[in-house]
């Protein structure tokens, strides 16, 4: 198996794009559109270049990001990722840490479970992760999402072992 840890804010949303949302419906449709609905827009391209990851790969996903710990965020981003929301696999539990133990604790507890893990990246805006963790992390920038260049270094990762 092939595992995403994933975060969504920073990863797939980003700043260029809700500030270019903003600037295109102005900020009265901007709140009505987003805000009044739910929250922050999706970008388009970083969900692009996820599902890309996702076909190549073949992996499935674990939210690691804060919107695990909310019904309704649980819901957008499902709906977000469409057909691929069926390769979440699981949550990691919110131990009031930094995420690399979260993430670490979930690795645990596939090991305890006999679960094979074949591979396994972060796609995380921080880098909050423990340090045998950060050969595996794909650090975005919440300027900008997920990029192509992230993507590739995923593929890399999840498909050669290599970085």
């Amino acid at each position: 198996m092939k595992l995403i840890f994933l975060d969504v804010d920073g990863v797939l949303n980003s700043e260029d794009y809700i500030v270019s949302e903003h600037d295109r419906l102005g900020h009265e449709k901007y709140v009505d559109t987003y805000l009044r609905q739910g929250g922050i827009p999706f970008d388009p391209k970083c969900l692009k270049i996820l599902f890309y990851i996702l076909d190549t790969t073949d992996a499935l996903i674990c939210v690691s990001s804060t919107w695990r710990l909310s019904k309704d965020e649980i819901e957008r981003l499902n709906k977000a990722l469409g057909r691929y929301s069926n390769r979440i696999i699981g949550y990691t539990k919110h131990l009031g840490t930094n995420r690399g133990l979260e993430i670490d604790n979930f690795l645990h507890d596939m090991i305890e479970l006999k679960s094979p893990l074949d591979a396994y990246i972060i796609i995380d805006d921080d880098n909050d992760m423990l340090e045998e963790q950060q050969e595996y992390l794909i650090q975005t920038n919440y300027k900008t999402g997920i990029t192509i260049e992230d993507a590739f270094k995923a593929v890399r990762i999840l498909n050669y072992g290599e970085e």
